[in-house]
């Protein structure tokens, strides 16, 4: 018995696997038709006109973290996260957190040079 719910585990495994391959295959497919990458939002130049804080604060934004989060980490208000949001998305050329977060997490190294960031 034991054997047949390990076959059992081994064809679900093998499924899911092919699963994966079709929709990696899709995936392809759809970006050829398109024949258009995908663009990272917003200008890569403006990272240089960000402060320290603001930084962090981009950097906290491109993990998915919220702005109550963002504010308890920094230890900084909620209200001073969400000033900070609006000069960055001016600065970096965004018009949205969703973009910004985006921008961040795509531009990973160019946001957080620090070798070892941990965010």
């Amino acid at each position: 018995m034991t054997q047949n719910v390990q076959g059992i585990q081994n064809v679900q495994g093998i499924q899911n696997i092919q699963t994966f391959r079709d929709v990696q295959d899709q995936d392809a497919q759809d970006q050829e038709y398109c024949g258009v990458p995908a663009e990272i939002p917003g200008d890569p130049r403006g990272v240089e006109n960000l402060t320290g804080r603001e930084r962090e604060v981009l950097v906290r934004l491109g993990t998915g973290a919220g702005n109550r989060e963002i504010a308890r980490a920094l230890g900084i208000a909620e209200r001073t996260v969400k000033a900070h949001l609006t000069h960055i998305m001016g600065k970096i050329g965004v018009t949205s957190r969703l973009e910004a977060a985006l921008f961040a997490y795509a531009r990973h190294d160019l946001v957080c040079p620090r070798v070892h960031c941990h965010a």
